[in-house]
């Protein structure tokens, strides 16, 4: 059992768009991405519609030292 399964989501890997996913995490890691996961999660997310990134940084962000 994944802690959560992330469902239906446009996966989105930096280079290009891809398929719909379902994506599974497993203790803070993702697990497993594929067609269909078929297995259960303590969680469940439907991300149809959405896009599903493996990580994602703001780079519009600016820190300033103190």
């Amino acid at each position: 059992m994944y802690d959560l399964v992330i469902r239906n989501g446009v996966w989105w890997t930096g280079a290009s768009l891809s398929e719909r996913r379902d994506v599974a995490i497993q203790t803070g890691r993702i697990a497993s991405v594929a067609k269909e996961i078929r297995r259960l999660g303590l969680g469940a997310l439907d991300a149809a519609g959405h896009l599903v990134t493996p990580g994602l940084i703001d780079i519009t962000c600016t820190c300033i030292p103190a």
